[in-house]
């Protein structure tokens, strides 16, 4: 059983090779962000990072109608964050809002913010950015033929469902006075924020941190939103034909969410690297959807229209209180075992963790704005 503090039980990358580090040259800081350009998996990427802002996201340079273009930081003011040489602007998600190519958008990577000592375990010996390379031995990990994972960091910390997933979310206009206007966000309050059909939506972590999965189901949306509370990494991806909606299995793999796809009823998928560890589909991956974490006034700042999740979520908590207090300050407490633990910088630092392939990165704020 995960631990608990109230009534109700809560169920809730090596160093940058010498030979890759990008010359200093190639580094820019235009419109107060730091743009620098590397590479993971073979693949040319720009890293975009704000320290005031709290801001890192990392971007591919292929678009959807495979051109490949070069990428700078813009000139404008937010939500212009990129631009390229044919004049095109892009915003944080990757779509040109200005320019002759309006409308086309950079093909999404597989990139969200985690603790370094979840990162670090998924990925023993990933590139940190701006970091010393270190060596790792065999961890004598030992696997089940059904399983992709070793098992010996699996653990049961709640029932299946036993945190319960938000199906039917309700979604208000920030702002608006309503019933909903006392549910709305504060400031300082962390948000996932994804765009659904064109609309902005603001998922709040404290209610994520009851629920770890929102299912965007309808006629015209097909979005899972997910929040692991113990690994502090959140992702959205697309929910595909027989894969009615994802529910918490209640299993942990190094402290990392598993979900599992109850149109199946028999695939478990990792959060942390949207793949299915067990079950018939296993070896295959989800497909990422663009989301971003930030606080809800970075991103009210961008998008004033935006829309949040309210506490009608079908289940009774209280959502001003904090199932998981000091956890996220406390580099020492970390309540499940992990495959291993890096200590090149604090446990619970964020990094934006980037996926190409079979090949993964680390990108520490700190180090990368040096």
């Amino acid at each position: 059983m995960r631990p608990f503090k109230y009534l109700l039980i809560i169920i809730v990358f090596t160093a940058c090779r010498q030979e890759s580090l990008i010359p200093e040259e190639q580094s820019v800081i235009t419109n107060n962000y730091f743009l620098v350009e590397d590479e993971v998996g073979g693949e040319e990427i720009v890293v975009v990072a704000n320290a005031s802002f709290n801001f890192i996201s990392a971007y591919g340079k292929i678009r959807s109608d495979g051109e490949q273009v070069e990428l700078s930081a813009s000139d404008r003011e937010l939500p212009a964050l990129l631009k390229d040489l044919e004049g095109n602007y892009y915003d944080i998600f990757g779509t040109i809002i200005s320019g002759p190519d309006k409308g086309l958008k950079l093909l999404p990577l597989i990139s969200y913010k985690a603790y370094w000592f979840s990162v670090s375990s998924f990925f023993p010996g990933i590139d940190l950015y701006n970091a010393e390379s270190i060596e790792v031995g065999d961890l004598g990990l030992t696997y089940r033929e059904d399983w992709l994972i070793p098992t010996a960091n699996l653990y049961v910390g709640s029932s299946k469902d036993g945190i319960p997933a938000i199906d039917n979310p309700v979604y208000k206009e920030s702002g608006i006075a309503s019933e909903f206007a006392s549910q709305e966000p504060t400031n300082e309050q962390l948000i996932v924020g994804v765009i659904l059909n064109g609309i902005p939506k603001a998922i709040p972590y404290n209610i994520m941190n009851w629920h770890e999965i929102v299912n965007n189901v309808s006629d015209s949306i097909r979005i899972g939103v997910s929040h692991c509370p113990l690994t502090g990494s959140s992702l959205a991806f697309k929910i595909k034909e027989g894969q009615s909606t994802f529910g918490v299995s209640g299993l942990l793999y190094n402290s990392n969410l598993i979900m599992y796809d109850r149109g199946t009823d028999a695939n478990l998928w990792q959060q942390m690297t949207l793949v299915c560890v067990n079950g018939p589909q296993i070896g295959e991956r989800l497909v990422v959807f663009p989301s971003f974490e930030m606080s809800y006034l970075d991103w009210k700042n961008i998008y004033p229209e935006t829309e949040f999740l309210t506490e009608t979520t079908g289940q009774v908590r209280d959502y001003s209180l904090n199932p998981y207090p000091a956890y996220d300050t406390n580099d020492d407490l970390i309540y499940y075992p992990v495959d291993f633990k890096d200590d090149r910088i604090p446990g619970k630092e964020k990094v934006l963790c980037v996926i190409v392939g079979d090949s993964q990165k680390a990108y520490s704020l700190p180090l990368t704005i040096k």
